[in-house]
């Protein structure tokens, strides 16, 4: 009964598969690209380099030290010192001389400095540095890299489908369609091996 449906309607079966290809290839047609920018953080690459001489050294003419108050006294009495810096309280004259203390001071301490270079896109660096007896004596660095995965991906603006059925009531239907995003709309052409009936069937679909 079947194969005899399928020769007296072949031109159907033809037409739905011709519709079948047609929709095939509008569907690879109809996309849209999707672009998709990602900065994915790497493993953070940390690394120490010993002191070393500087390469330069300047003496400045004028350098800045450090100072503190003194008073001269002369005979038991504070003696002005004409022509000095100097800060007056009176009736005494305060100078200020080089601490020769805190210079030492400072020399023998260690100071440690952090600072980052750049923290953006391409990534993250931190140079931590340690100073003392007036030279550097240790640098460390710790680079985060950054890398930009740009991602591209197509995506139909609908899906078409064939469909093809057959029920105990001795009917047979072919049909097709297009899903939208998850909803789909289709027809069949419907026929009943029975009577020789013919009719169309329409439906919506789902996708969960």
């Amino acid at each position: 009964m079947i194969s005899k449906f399928l020769i007296k309607n072949w031109y159907w079966f033809a037409a739905i598969i011709l519709a079948g290809a047609i929709c095939f290839f509008i569907g690879r047609a109809n996309t849209v690209t999707i672009t998709k920018t990602e900065y994915v953080t790497g493993k953070t690459i940390t690394d120490s380099i010993p002191g070393s001489d500087p390469v330069k050294s300047t003496i400045p003419v004028n350098p800045k030290l450090p100072t503190k108050p003194d008073t001269v006294w002369m005979k038991g009495k504070p003696y002005p010192v004409p022509g000095r810096d100097s800060i007056v309280y009176q009736p005494y004259d305060v100078v200020q001389k080089v601490d020769t203390g805190k210079i030492i001071q400072e020399y023998i301490t260690q100071n440690e400095y952090s600072n980052t270079l750049f923290d953006d896109n391409n990534g993250k660096l931190t140079v931590a540095s340690k100073v003392q007896y007036n030279k550097l004596q240790r640098l460390d660095y710790a680079f985060t890299p950054v890398q930009k995965v740009v991602t591209k991906e197509r995506k139909r603006t609908f899906t078409p489908f064939l469909t093809g059925s057959y029920n105990t009531f001795n009917q047979a239907a072919a049909g097709g369609g297009i899903y939208i995003k998850n909803i789909g709309i289709g027809a069949k052409y419907v026929k009943d091996l029975t009577t020789g009936k013919t009719g169309y069937e329409g439906g919506i679909y789902i996708k969960f």
